[in-house]
C-alpha cells in the first residue's frame, strides 16, 4: 500500500509501506509535521539494517537530521525499495529466520543491559517516573546502541487505539518495564517464553477479556462459540388469542449469531511475543454479535404455522345479550373476535420478539389478530340494565302462611320495548297470571269438608271463602311491574274469608243443621250459645238451601217484606240473598218437623233471645255453615245459650 507524504522539505513523496517482521503489521510512515512516524528506515551511520528508537515520537521513526528521502536514492512517482530487506515493491517482509534472529539478538542484549540483580532491575522499572524526558531518551538509546548497531525496535500498543492520546512518557516506561521483564525471563530461560509465544499466535492472550468472558488460550472460533452458545436452548413460545401455545426451536428458524469482524481485528492486532505485558494491565473489549436468522426458513416455517390456516380459524361474532338465565337475568355474551391473524403483523412482530430473544410472544398484546377486542357497546349494557331491572324484579303474593313468588322467570317474558325505548307488559300474560293466582287460592264456591258438633263430617259449597278480584289485580300487578320495584302484597279481592289455614271459615261461625232444625254459635273456638229454630216450608217449597255462606250484614227492627206478607222484626241478619237469621215472635215453638209443612218462606226463624244473642255475636262476613245432617233433635226450651268461657 501507498501512500503520500510530505517530508520535512515540503515535497510529496511516495513511500512503500512495510511490515516490522514482529508485529506481523504494517509501519506506515507518517506525514512529517510533528506527528508520530513509524517504521522509518534509518540510514544515517550506514545502519541500512536497523530502525531507529526516537525519543520524539511514540515508536520507531526518522533522526533528527534526516531531512529528504532522496537520502534513500528515492526518485520521485516510483516504487521504493529500501535497502537491507527482501520482498515486493510495494511491501517489504523479512525472512523468518531473520526475524528470529534479530529477536534474539534484541533479547540477547536487553539481558546483557540488564545483568543487575532483580531488585534493581525492579527498582529500575519503578523509578522511570522520576526521570526526565532526555533522561529516558538517553537511556534508551543507550540500550538499544550498547552493542554498537541499533535493533530493530518493537511497537508497543498495551490498549490499541485508546491509548494514542495518552503522554508519550507512559509508552517508554512500559517500554522499560517489558525489556526489563525480558531481561528476568532471560535469565531463567528465553526459550521458554517463546514458545509460550508462539501458543498465542492463534490465541488471545492472558488478561483479555470480551465481553466479560475470560478468553485467555482460546481461539477466535473458541470465543464465537462461547458467546453464541447462549443460543443452545433458546426456544420462543407463541401464545394464541385461544391459549393454545406453539413451542418453536432455533433450528424451526434457522437463528444465528452473527459476529461484525471485530475478534479477528483483536486476534490481527495482538502481538503474540507482547504476551508478558499482559501482566502489566488486562485488555477488556466490546465485541457487538448480531443475532439472525435465516430467512427462508424463518418463512417457511411462519408459512406452515397452525395459526395462519384459515381453515383452522374461529370467526369473528359481535357482543350480544343472552337468552334470560334462571336466576339471574340476561348477561352480555362477548364479542368472539375470532382468532384470524394477519400474516404482516405477526411475521414482523415474530421476528422482533425472536432477534430480542424474548421467552414468548402474545399474539394479543402484539396486536396480531386482524379484529382486536372490542369494549362493549354501552348500549347494550344499556339494554341489559333495563331488561334486567324486570326480570331480577320479584313480587311476593302471601296467603296466610303461604307465598307465591313471582320473579324474572316469568316477568322476563311479559316484558319488552316499543320503538320510543318505553317498556310495554303484556297485559293477557299478566291476567294469566291472576287467573292462576285465583284458581289455587279462591276457595268461594269449592267444595270443603266440615266437622260438626255431632262429630260427624259434611262436605258444604256454597259462595263463601275467598276471591280475588282478578280484573283489580292484573291492573294492580301490571303497575307494579311497570316501577320495576320490588315488592310484597295481597291480592285484590272481591271477598274474603276468615283464614288461610287448614279451613277458610276458621273457627267463628254460626252451623246450622236443617235435618235437625238446631243451630250452634262457635266464637274463637267456644260455643257460644246453642238453639233450634224453623227453617223454609219444605211443602211449599221454600226450603232453606245447604251451604257455606256469609253474614252479609246484620240490621235492627227490620220489616221483611215479600209476597203477600210484611212482618217486623227485632234483630235481622241476612246471610244467603234474601234468607237470614231473625226472631220470630209470631212462634211459640222451635225445631222439630215444623218446617216441613209450617215453616218459614226460606230464613231460619229463632226466639227472641237466640237472636239477641247471635245479633251480639256475629259480624259482617262470619262465616254461616248450613248442612242436612240426621241429629238429637230440639232442645225442650228451645233455645240453650252457653256462658262465655
Amino acid at each position: 500500500m501507498e501512500k503520500n507524504v510530505t517530508s520535512k522539505g515540503g515535497k510529496e513523496r511516495e513511500i512503500v509501506q512495510m511490515d516490522d517482521g514482529l508485529k506481523g503489521e504494517s509501519l506506515t510512515i507518517r506525514e512529517d509535521d510533528g506527528q508520530p512516524r513509524d517504521g522509518f528506515l534509518d540510514d544515517s551511520e550506514g545502519r541500512k539494517d536497523g530502525y531507529y528508537l526516537d525519543d520524539d515520537y511514540d515508536g520507531i521513526g526518522f533522526p533528527d537530521e534526516f531531512d529528504e528521502f532522496e537520502d534513500y536514492g528515492f526518485e520521485e512517482d516510483e516504487p521504493r525499495m529500501i535497502p537491507g530487506f527482501k520482498g515486493r515493491e510495494d511491501e517489504i517482509h523479512r525472512p523468518k529466520a531473520e526475524e528470529e534472529e534479530l529477536l534474539q539478538e534484541d533479547l540477547g542484549e536487553a539481558a546483557s543491559f540488564s545483568e543487575a540483580p532483580k531488585e534493581t532491575a525492579s527498582a529500575s522499572l519503578n523509578g522511570l517516573e522520576g526521570e526526565s524526558s532526555n533522561d529516558k531518551e538517553e537511556r534508551e538509546e543507550e540500550t538499544l546502541n550498547s552493542s554498537g548497531q541499533t535493533r530493530k525496535g518493537i511497537k508497543i500498543e498495551l490498549e490499541g487505539e485508546k491509548e494514542k492520546g495518552k503522554k508519550k512518557s507512559s509508552g517508554k516506561r512500559k517500554l522499560a518495564a517489558f525489556l526489563t521483564l525480558l531481561a528476568l525471563g532471560l535469565a531463567g530461560g528465553a526459550g521458554a517464553y517463546l514458545i509460550k509465544a508462539g501458543s498465542y499466535r492463534d490465541a488471545f492472550c492472558p488478561n483479555t477479556t470480551i465481553n466479560g468472558l475470560d478468553a485467555e488460550g482460546m481461539s477466535v472460533e473458541e470465543v464465537k462459540e462461547s458467546m453464541s452458545s447462549s443460543l443452545d436452548n433458546y426456544q420462543i413460545r407463541l401464545i394464541g388469542r385461544d391459549g393454545k401455545e406453539t413451542v418453536v426451536s432455533k433450528e424451526d428458524i434457522g437463528l444465528h449469531t452473527v459476529f461484525d469482524g471485530t475478534l479477528e481485528k483483536l486476534m490481527e492486532k495482538q502481538n503474540p511475543y507482547l504476551w508478558g505485558l499482559s501482566y502489566f494491565g488486562g485488555n477488556s473489549s466490546k465485541v457487538d454479535a448480531v443475532i439472525a436468522y435465516d430467512e427462508g426458513t424463518f418463512s417457511r416455517y411462519v408459512d406452515q404455522l397452525g395459526i395462519l390456516d384459515p381453515a383452522k380459524e374461529v370467526p369473528y361474532r359481535e357482543a350480544y345479550l343472552s337468552e334470560y338465565i334462571e336466576g339471574k337475568g340476561y348477561e352480555i355474551v362477548p364479542e368472539e373476535p375470532g382468532t384470524a391473524v394477519d400474516k404482516e403483523k405477526f411475521t414482523q412482530a415474530f421476528s422482533q420478539a425472536v432477534l430480542a430473544l424474548q421467552p414468548q410472544l402474545s399474539l394479543e398484546s402484539a396486536g396480531c389478530y386482524v379484529r382486536q377486542r372490542q369494549e362493549v357497546p354501552e348500549a347494550l349494557i344499556q339494554l341489559q340494565d333495563k331488561l334486567n331491572r324486570y326480570a331480577t324484579m320479584t313480587v311476593t303474593y302471601t296467603f296466610g302462611k303461604n307465598e307465591e313468588v313471582l320473579n324474572g322467570d316469568e316477568i322476563h317474558q311479559w316484558v319488552s320495548f316499543d320503538d320510543n325505548d318505553q317498556v310495554v307488559v303484556d297485559e293477557a300474560m299478566v291476567s294469566d297470571y291472576v287467573e292462576r293466582l285465583a284458581k289455587k287460592y279462591n276457595t268461594a264456591y269449592t267444595t270443603r269438608k266440615f266437622k260438626t258438633s255431632y262429630g260427624q263430617e259434611v262436605e258444604v259449597t256454597g259462595y263463601y271463602g275467598w276471591r280475588i278480584d282478578q280484573k283489580a289485580e292484573a291492573a294492580a300487578l301490571k303497575e307494579v311491574i311497570l316501577s320495576g320495584e320490588s315488592q310484597s302484597r295481597e291480592p285484590e279481592y272481591s271477598q274474603t274469608g276468615a283464614s288461610f289455614d287448614e279451613n277458610d271459615y276458621g273457627n267463628t261461625y254460626a252451623e246450622v243443621n236443617l235435618t235437625a232444625q238446631h243451630m250452634f254459635l262457635y266464637v274463637d273456638g267456644n260455643k257460644v250459645m246453642e238453639s233450634d229454630f224453623v227453617s223454609g216450608n219444605v211443602a211449599r217449597g221454600f226450603a232453606t238451601p245447604p251451604g257455606i255462606f256469609g253474614i252479609m250484614y246484620k240490621q235492627r227492627d227490620a220489616v221483611l217484606r215479600g209476597p203477600g206478607y210484611a212482618s217486623p222484626v227485632r234483630f235481622w241478619m241476612p246471610f244467603n240473598g234474601g234468607i237470614g237469621f231473625h226472631d220470630a215472635n209470631w212462634r211459640g215453638q222451635f225445631g222439630g218437623s215444623i218446617y216441613r209443612t209450617n215453616g218459614s218462606h226460606g230464613c231460619v226463624n229463632m226466639p227472641y233471645e237466640a237472636a239477641k244473642t247471635l245479633f251480639e255475636n256475629i259480624y259482617t262476613g262470619m262465616p254461616v255453615i248450613c248442612y242436612n245432617l240426621d241429629g238429637p233433635g230440639s232442645s225442650s226450651q228451645g233455645y240453650s245459650p252457653n256462658p262465655a268461657p
